[in-house]
């Protein structure tokens, strides 16, 4: 199963969230997740396969994904029917 922005996903809390952005390096996949029905609730998670999502807690690795979901959010338009415009980010914010 191929994970694809905007999935929703169902986690071993039995808790649906939705994918909001994706990042991809070498042969891992990183996702940004939003609780569907609470969105202060965010997850960072990997996976090598598509099938387990391992959660991530290093804040140094969470915070170099930042600009890459960010740019997953951006170039994917989701927020376009919103009139919602990102800003491009600055290289060294």
């Amino acid at each position: 199963m191929k994970i694809e922005l905007l999935d929703v996903l169902t986690l071993d809390n039995d808790k649906e969230y939705v994918v909001s952005a994706i990042s991809r390096r070498d042969n891992e996949n990183f996702y940004c997740l939003i609780n569907k029905d609470q969105n202060d609730d965010l997850i960072i998670c990997r996976t090598t396969d598509d099938e387990t999502l391992k959660e991530i807690n290093d804040p140094e690795l969470v915070r170099s994904l930042l600009p890459e979901f960010y740019k997953s959010i951006k170039d994917s338009h989701i927020l376009d029917e919103f009139n919602i415009n990102l800003p491009d980010l600055e290289e060294n914010a």
